[in-house]
């Protein structure tokens, strides 16, 4: 419980997200070594921790121990498990203790779903918290948009985990936008290009320099036109052999490892749906805007995709 307190805190601070309290049972029917994490009484996933392994904190530890990749902990931060003899003359503090393992890797799937925690509770609580730095800018932004609009754009900046600590930028956004953009997704476009300066140094990783994947003009158009509007709001539309298809090329072009400074460049009203075509194959890819990165970046092209 302290371990996962300890963790739920760090994540709160680094994604203003007020994560809610995290309780505890142990359940008969799992192996000694599993855990699952459920959010609403439904299970997110089923984690089972290798047996006479270690969690290193830090790479360099673990890559001089020869470990074997397990998996993402906290986010971009890659750890190693190692066999436990491989750390048996580490020095204290370089692995992590088996329930500060398991709350870590508890709370990097909570914060791969942070935006399922941002409701009209968690914004009027960030509101309250913002109202005595920024009272003007709070009451503002109240009067163009309702808090559920706000929500709305907060869980979609989440999602792909754009932190909201920012909110005197993000006010001043949405106070901009607001009345001009009723479409959510395209207010929250504008939003993550008023965000621009955090963005590229998020994709170029303090760089200054992104390798990037383009598309084809002819291809952008097709997408572009392949995105039909509903009552329910906006979805791509696009024949599942052509997304594939386009998926396959990224894929063949960036590999199936995460890599920093790599990111899929596109243009602002198509940004998201490409995103979302590619996430369940290309997960850790981010997908930027040209508007959003502007010439804060330089982009070193590694390949165009063509329809």
């Amino acid at each position: 419980g302290r371990a996962l307190d300890a963790d739920r805190t760090r994540l709160q601070l680094q994604l203003g997200v007020p994560f809610p309290g995290v309780s505890i049972w142990v359940a008969k029917e799992l192996t000694q070594a599993r855990f699952e994490v459920l959010l609403n009484d439904v299970p997110l996933t089923a984690i089972e921790l290798p047996q006479k392994m270690a969690l290193l904190r830090n790479e360099e530890h673990a890559a001089a121990a020869q470990g074997e990749r397990h998996g993402p902990l906290l986010g971009r931060m890659s750890s190693l498990w190692v066999p436990v003899a491989a750390v048996a003359g580490a020095s204290e503090g370089e692995a992590f203790s088996m329930e500060e393992a398991i709350a870590a890797q508890a709370i990097w799937i909570l914060q791969n779903n942070a935006n399922l925690f941002m409701g009209i509770q968690e914004v009027q609580w960030v509101i309250e918290r913002a109202t005595a730095d920024y009272p003007g800018l709070v009451a503002e932004v109240q009067k163009i948009l309702p808090l559920q609009r706000i929500a709305e754009v907060m869980r979609r900046l989440l999602e792909e985990q754009i932190p909201i600590r920012n909110l005197r930028s993000i006010f001043e956004s949405l106070v901009a936008w607001g009345p001009k953009e009723k479409d959510m997704l395209l207010l929250t476009e504008y939003v993550r290009g008023d965000l621009g300066r955090y963005l590229a140094h998020e994709a170029s990783a303090g760089t200054g320099a992104v390798q990037a994947v383009l598309l084809d003009p002819a291809l952008e158009q097709m997408i572009r036109q392949c995105i039909k509007p509903t009552p329910a709001g906006n979805f791509l539309a696009m024949p599942p052999e052509a997304a594939q298809a386009v998926t396959e090329q990224i894929f063949q072009t960036v590999g199936g490892d995460a890599r920093e400074a790599v990111a899929l460049v596109t243009s602002m009203d198509i940004r998201r749906y490409v995103r979302k075509m590619i996430e369940a194959r290309l997960q850790w890819l981010r997908v930027y805007s040209y508007q959003e990165l502007g010439n804060l970046v330089e982009l070193r092209p590694i390949g165009r995709i063509a329809v």
